[in-house]
């Protein structure tokens, strides 16, 4: 009783984390388990305390559980919880419920073995590939088990007769595997003496203390079965594996010499990898053989022991290099039942003259065989009339192929690279695989010829096979085929795709099959460059592809049921006919050549010919055609469209020479949308021809508006109207005549007759009217306008009644000077390119979206007072400098308390501050942020996270921040950091960002630059620093420098007026408390965090976030430069919202994502993507340089954000660690980069992402060798992956993405870490860009590195010429503009600094970078990205005239691990210099294996790195000459800016001497 207590404790006091509950899965019959919180005690109360057992509870609802339980856990203690657990006994004592056992993995006693087959001996299954027991103590333990049907064994040494005495004590098995073992050694060789000593039975103690076991458990069992574990057997117990039982057989790599075999019901033996010599077989009933990787056994050994297998219907030979000609000559005599014969990777086997297979073989494998001929194997598998399968993969002399085998339904010839002719003439063939393995490598085949004539065959898929020049087809059941790549393809494909196409040459004994493929309904022709004149007729084809055929000049098509074509890029076709055709959508829009057309199709609805620039005829039947798009057709006349427009409903002929209207007008009635935009030949009477003749009409009164009194509307005096027009186009509802030559009064006469139009676009139509005709005068004002002066006026009052439906209107009109519109169902207006538009009246209830860009002389007022009438939801205004962005509040709404008061009046808009609520709501559990490194620590969820900042907001309110105000925000990267930033903008005010490190000037002259009403410090040392230059309001009141300057005045040049104290309200410590001496010197509220939150807990209910506008200012980013004074860029609240709502097109994080932040957040590139990670649920951990390797490992990021300099570090140290390995472990990673190396860059090839060829397509031969060698490394690739390249990524501890910004990024740390697997997404940007400008994405095909990846959804860039300003054409370098939504509003009062950036006009910003748009290449991912190549202020100009970028240069100088920086120097010299700041800790490493090393030896390390680096560039971009620096670059000095990039000039200057040494040196 006792006894059992104190198991029942022990078993309670299991730890919960070893409770299991086991499920089943029903469909894949496998175990899941999952932790439970039920007592241990209530499952296994009897559970013994021995080892720490681990107990296993069960729902016990099927036996199976417990069952495929007991089989699969890899546990050592589960054998002794099946002896004794109460659980298991009941359930396993039905005779049915042990069905496998596995101890496969794990290995266990043998006295646990005996235990737990003793006490299940219905196992049916049973699998002891893991035990390790002599196989003499196997036969005792088999004996008790009288069903077992499947036994495996392995990994021991054992003898012939004990495997055949183990085949004896289990009469009931039918299968028996045995792998990995040495037949032929006695198995009490294998057990140990002491073992020996210790199975007699005269001492039961000594066994088991030497098993580790408890005696009771072995006592239990039977007096026999103890006895028969102690016994050895002393002599062999048979000869040879006998068993009349058994079924099925495996010797996998089992080592024996001879071998016997005699199963009378052996149905399948299977001998892989068994190296014997002699082999004797008694298998009257075996019909499946695989005797593969024979390696010893002789030729003729193996003939004798095939040919007396007469019952055999497989055969599996491979690896076989002894198998001759001769034995499967004699194997296909006697074998007369042989269905299936598998002879791979046999070399010498040919068929010479083998004729025995030709009634009964039905499969044919001889893949990778090298005999394999075609005079000689060819004929004989012709011969096999029931073949169904063959394979002849990888038979290297197999040069042509002629079958005509009448059952064959799969051939392969797949990989034989000198098979240049095909010729398959099987009626029953369905499948057949040539080429390569994959698609991509079939351009590597040399298959010149090929000729099928199958009725089975269904589809044919040849992409890639660039050399094929020939196909002829007799297949009437194909339906699809893929011929796209076949660029060697010539016109006679044509004749063998149609219905009618010639006959094939007749074949000796082959089957007649009408020739073509008359069922055929796809077709794919792409790249196929070849073709030139295509006449193609088929009555059954639906889909049909050409594309990319270059040379394809003429077309015909005669396909009833086509319903889809696809002809793209074919640049040649000059004609086209189709009659008839089924199409519905027909596009020839990238057809330049194109100039005549001929349709029948009577159910096509839309025909798209944009770009058909050289069409002038069609002839058409198409009764059904509404929808046709002809812009830039300059050639196409209204004739020849006349005969198109029966059921036209739309028309777009802008672009084209178009003059005459009239033939379109009178056979289109029905016409709907009309565009004629930048049709330049089209007159004001052009448009006549919209109106039919005036028709007498009744007197009735029209609207006229004149001018009124302070700029007002009032309406002209009625005057009777005794003609009316009637319109051609009565259901006309959209109309554009963008950039026109029409005059004003055209366009009033289309306004004033149109009443059913609902979208007019008129912008650009600046032809001067005329006012002499009163008439015309009369129609003008009716319309709505008025002309003055020459130049276009509009006014409308009263809205006209033909504009009544107006719902979109586009008035881009540059000589209009004001604007009213009365429309009450207008949703769209864009008066884009109004330039002198100065007065703007609206009534437009319905407007949604305005567009007011480029309006420099409308002023921001009377623009919000004119939209503060509308219920506008998005209303966009763009300024050249500065940006101006407005904003309306629909009258109609509430505004609302707290967080959600912020109604920006665009639903689309949302604020950065006004994110946090939506957060809180649906990710209010997620952690935001962790910032460990800070006392004290900071963990906050996103609710807790936007109650902090609403009570940071509601404490800076109390303390007297106002709206607009300006606080200066001086501190380092933390949580805290974020909470304040969001608390001043929650506040409608700015803050001007620095770091607490920054010089004092720095500091000092941007709170006096922008004037700031409080300032937020990282802690007291900041403010004892700046308490000097500090006084609070009081103390500065009225004061004013001696010369009139203001106190706050900001003065660089050191004049009094700087040196006056700085006023601020307030004064906030983020970490710590402020000083005492701070407190007392300032009488302003000076506070720390803690203090603030307690202020705004007890304001927080009061506290309501004002609206936050579009183009109110945000925060001031003060640039760090590389030249001259910080500037303050002017960043909006729609510049940071546009960074945050696109940069998910290049990166896409999920909610709970953690990511690592290093950077400054003052740096606009780090705060920008901390926003974009909130926005999407991210927790942001806050580290610094002294934790960051620590905080890899422990906080792995899924995203991290860093500049090149980091991702260099973390390089360096890989490469040092790698150092420091055994030379062997350096010769394996060494070895493993190499070949990574080669095989991302052909992966590059493949994938068309090599900057190499951005500028053209890589020739073919580049393309092939990269396949191969993609082909060859793969496999290295994957091993090298999991062997090296995984641990290094652990380690670096980076989970998913790294994003860099910040600066270039070189070359050799993109190949470093993507041949580690591991992304990198390089970007682009500015401070004046906030910052974003390109980026590469991280999406397949979209990461090209060598990049900057392609330009934000909304932005637009530009490459020019740096002197004119001209644009330049893909490929050619240039300077770089940019224009968007996260362009800068301009620089805190320095109109100057504006002025000269944005000097390009027209919203275009200066980026000062020089680089090249790739242009778009066939097949190429490259098109589109951004490659940048330097600053233009950095470029050198040599004495020869040469220009040279510095940037390229010197990041392949820094590359080599004993640089750590190089500047360039040459201006007006002959060669180039460089200043070298040596690493110095990689020569510390190199002096400890080296010794000391002189300044000479010192140099010429240096001086190789740099010829290594330079080496194949041309002689003026090579440095001749360098000077090494004693101390090195850091931010402290002003050598380095915040982003780690050198300053030229500040370099310069401090180093002067060793500048003048450098200049010498090149004279």
């Amino acid at each position: 009783m006792a006894r059992r207590k104190r198991k029942a404790a022990n078993a309670s006091r299991l730890p919960a984390t070893k409770q299991r509950v086991v499920e089943r899965d029903e469909r894949h019959e496998q175990l899941s388990y999952q932790a439970m919180s039920e007592p241990v005690d209530t499952f296994c109360p009897a559970m013994p305390d021995r080892d720490g057992a681990l107990a296993v509870e069960a729902v016990l609802n099927n036996r199976d559980i417990l069952q495929k339980l007991f089989g699969r856990l890899d546990l050592p203690d589960l054998c002794r919880m099946g002896c004794v657990c109460r659980l298991w006994r009941e359930a396993s004592s039905a005779d049915d419920f042990w069905r496998e056992v596995s101890f496969e993995k794990f290995t266990p006693a043998p006295v646990q073995l005996a235990a737990v087959l003793h006490r299940h001996p219905n196992i049916v299954r049973l699998n002891l590939k893991g035990v390790a027991l002599a196989s003499s103590h196997i036969n005792h333990l088999l004996r008790p088990m009288t069903r077992l049907e499947a036994l495996t064994l392995g990994r021991r040494d054992t003898s012939e007769e004990d495997v055949a005495a183990i085949c004896a004590a289990a009469p009931s098995l039918r299968s028996l595997s045995l792998q990995n073992m040495r037949i032929g050694v006695s198995a009490h060789q294998e057990v140990p003496d002491a073992m020996n000593d210790a199975l007699v039975p005269a001492a039961p103690a000594a066994m088991f203390a030497w098993l580790g076991v408890d005696q009771n458990v072995a006592m239990g069992l039977p007096q026999d079965l103890q006895a028969g574990l102690a016994a050895l057997p002393s002599q062999a117990l048979g000869q040879g594996i006998r068993h009349d039982g058994l079924t099925h057989l495996e010797l996998i790599s089992c080592s024996a010499l001879r071998l016997s075999l005699s199963c009378a019901r052996l149905d399948s033996l299977v001998l892989h990898s068994v190296p014997c010599t002699e082999l004797s077989l008694q298998l009257p009933s075996l019909r499946q053989l695989t005797f593969s990787n024979a390696s010893k056994m002789s030729d003729a050994a193996m003939r004798a022991v095939l040919t007396r297998l007469t019952t055999l219907s497989a055969l599996d030979v491979s690896r076989t290099n002894v198998l001759s000609d001769e034995t499967m000559r004699e194997v296909s005599v006697h074998l007369v039942h042989l269905q299936r014969l598998t002879a791979r990777l046999c070399p010498s086997v040919v068929l010479t003259n083998v004729r025995g297979f030709t009634r009964t073989l039905r499969s044919l494998d001889l893949s990778f065989c090298d005999a394999v001929t075609p005079a000689t194997t060819v004929p004989a598998i012709n011969n096999m009339l029931a073949l169904e399968e063959l394979n002849l993969d990888g038979c290297t002399l197999l040069t042509q192929l002629q079958l005509i085998s009448p059952r064959l339904r799969v051939a392969s010839a797949r990989s034989c690279p000198t098979l240049a002719t095909v010729d398959l003439r099987c009626p029953m063939l369905a499948e057949a695989h040539l080429g390569g393995e994959e698609p991509s490598s079939n351009a590597l085949s040399p298959l010149k010829h090929l000729t099928i004539a199958s009725p089975a065959l269904p589809s044919l898929d040849w992409q890639g096979f660039s050399q094929l020049e020939t196909l002829a087809l007799a297949c009437p059941g194909l339906t699809s085929i893929n011929l796209s790549g076949c660029a060697a393809l010539g016109d006679d494909i044509w004749g063998a795709l149609g219905a009618s196409a010639p006959p094939l040459p007749q074949v000796l004994g082959a089957a007649n099959i009408p020739s073509g493929c008359p069922n055929l309904r796809q077709l794919d022709l792409e790249g196929c460059e070849q073709l030139s004149a295509g006449e193609l007729s088929s009555r059954s084809l639906t889909h049909l592809t050409i594309s990319a055929c270059s040379a394809l000049c003429s077309l015909r098509l005669t396909s009833p049921a086509l319903g889809h074509l696809q002809l793209h890029e074919c640049d040649a076709l000059a004609g086209v006919t189709m009659a008839p055709v089924g199409l519905r959508e027909l596009m020839l829009g990238s057809c330049p050549h194109l100039s005549t057309l001929t349709l029948d199709a009577p159910l096509l609805s839309v025909l798209d010919l944009k770009g058909c620039g050289l069409l002038t005829s069609i002839t058409a039947v198409c009764p059904v055609l509404q929808h046709i798009d002809a812009t830039f057709c300059s050639r196409l006349d209204g004739a020849g469209l006349q005969k198109l427009a029966s059921r036209l409903q739309m028309l777009d002929l802008s672009y084209t020479e178009i003059e005459d209207l009239e033939p379109v007008f009178v056979a289109c009635p029905q016409l709907q949308t009309l565009r004629l935009s930048s049709c330049r030949l089209l007159r004001s009477d052009s448009l006549q021809a919209l109106f039919l003749p005036p028709t007498p009409a009744a007197a009735g009164n029209a609207y006229s508006l004149q001018p009124g009194p302070a700029g007002s509307m009032q309406p002209a005096a009625q005057q009777p109207q005794q003609r009316q027009h009637r319109t051609s186009l009565p259901q006309l509802v959209e109309l554009d005549v963008s950039y026109c030559p029409v005059s004003a009064e055209a366009l009033c006469s289309v306004l004033e007759h149109a009443s059913s139009l609902q979208s007019l676009a008129v912008s650009g139509c600046n032809e001067p009217a005329t006012d002499a005709d009163a008439c015309a005068q009369a129609r003008l004002l009716s319309a709505g306008f008025y002309a003055s002066d020459g130049t276009l006026q509009t006014r409308w009052k009263s809205t006209p009644t033909s504009l009544s439906g107006l719902k979109t209107l586009r008035l881009g009109l540059s000589g209009i000077r004001s604007l009213a519109l009365n429309l009450p169902r207008l949703t769209s207006l864009d008066v884009t390119g109004a330039s002198k538009l100065q007065c703007l009246e609206l009534r437009c209830p319905s407007l949604l979206t305005a567009y007011f860009k480029t309006c420099r002389s409308l002023p921001i007022h009377p623009l919000e007072r004119a939209l503060r009438t509308c219920s506008a939801h998005r209303a966009q205004s763009r300024r050249c400098v500065p940006l101006v962005v407005c904003q309306v509040q629909s009258p109609t709404r509430a505004p609302e308390r707290g967080l959600e008061a912020a109604d920006s009046g665009d639903q689309h808009f949302t604020a950065v501050p006004q994110m946090w609520h939506t957060l809180a709501a649906e990710h209010g559990e997620l952690t935001a942020i962790v910032d460990p490194h800070h006392k004290p620590n900071i963990s906050l969820t996103y609710r807790e996270l936007e109650a902090a900042i609403i009570q940071f907001a509601a404490g800076l309110k109390s303390l007297g921040l106002k709206h607009s105000d300006r606080v200066g925000l001086f501190a380092e990267n933390s949580g805290r950091w974020t909470i304040a930033d969001q608390g001043v903008m929650m506040n409608a005010a700015a803050d001007a960002v620095r770091g607490s490190t920054s010089a004092l000037e720095e500091l000092v002259f941007i709170l006096r630059k922008t004037k700031a009403s409080g300032l937020i410090v990282e802690d007291a040392q900041v403010l004892d620093r700046l308490l000097p230059h500090l006084s609070s309001p009081a103390a500065s009141n009225g004061a004013s420098s001696p010369n009139g300057a203001s106190a706050n005045g900001a003065s660089l040049n050191g004049s009094r007026a700087s040196q006056a104290p700085i006023s601020v309200k307030f004064v906030v410590v983020l970490w710590g408390a402020p000083s005492s001496k701070a407190k007392a010197a300032l009488r302003c509220s000076t506070v720390s965090f803690d203090e603030v939150l307690e202020r705004g807990k007890k304001h927080a209910a009061g506290f309501s976030m004002p609206t936050l506008r579009r183009d109110m200012l945000a925060t001031l980013v003060f640039t760090s430069g590389t030249t001259g004074n910080p500037k303050g860029v002017m960043l909006t609240h729609a510049n940071l919202a546009y960074q945050r709502d696109n940069m998910g097109y290049y990166v896409q994080p999920g909610a709970g994502d953690r990511s690592l932040s290093l950077l400054p957040p003052w740096h606009i590139y780090e705060r920008a993507v901390a926003y974009f990670l909130f926005s999407r649920a991210c927790q942001q951990v806050y580290t610094n340089i002294r934790h960051f390797r620590d905080d890899l490992g422990r906080y792995p990021p899924a995203f991290f954000v860093c500049v090149p300099l980091v991702l260099d570090t973390l390089y360096k140290r890989v490469q040092a660690q790698i150092k420091l390995g055994s030379r062997l472990k350096r010769l394996i990673v060494k070895l493993a980069f190499a070949s990574g190396a080669s095989y991302i860059r052909a992966r590059r090839i493949l994938q068309g992402t090599d900057i190499q060829y951005a500028l053209h397509k890589p020739p073919l031969w580049v393309v092939a060798r990269a396949a191969l060698a993609f082909a060859a490394l793969h496999l290295v690739y994957k091993a090298a992956k999991k062997i090296v390249f995984d641990k290094i990524r652990s380690a670096l501890g980076v989970v998913r993405c790294m994003v860099s910004g910040g600066g270039s990024l070189s070359m050799h740390l993109d190949d470093f870490y993507e041949t580690l697997g591991l992304s990198v997404v390089n970007g682009w940007g500015l401070s004046e860009t906030s910052p974003v400008l390109a980026c590469r994405r991280n999406v397949d095909g979209g990461n090209v590195r060598g990049t900057v990846g392609v330009s934000m959804p909304g932005t637009q860039l530009r490459v020019v010429s740096p002197d004119s300003l001209q644009d330049l054409p893909d490929g050619q370098q240039g300077l770089i503009l940019a224009r968007g939504p996260g362009v800068m509003a301009g620089y805190y009062e320095d109109e100057s600094a504006t002025a000269k950036a944005f000097r390009a006009g027209n919203g275009w910003l200066d980026t000062g970078d020089l680089g090249w748009r790739a242009p778009a290449v066939r097949r190429g991912a490259v098109g589109g990205c951004i490659i940048l190549s330097g600053r233009a202020k950095d470029t050198i100009v040599l004495s020869s005239g040469e220009n040279v970028e510095p940037g390229p240069i010197e990041d392949a100088i820094i590359a080599s691990r004993f640089i750590a920086h190089a500047i360039l120097w040459g201006q007006d010299h002959r060669m180039l210099g460089a200043l070298i700041v040596p690493d110095r800790d990689a020569f510390e490493e190199l002096e400890s294996v080296r010794g000391r090393l002189s300044e000479g030896e010192v140099r010429e390390v240096v001086r190789s790195e740099l010829a290594a680096a330079v080496e194949g560039r041309p002689k003026w971009e090579r440095v001749s000459a360098f000077v090494m620096l004693r101390e090195g670059l850091s931010v402290e000095d002003g050598t380095l800016t915040r982003t780690m990039k050198p300053r030229r000039p500040a370099i310069f200057a401090k180093y002067s001497a060793e500048v003048a040494q450098l200049q010498a040196a090149l004279r």
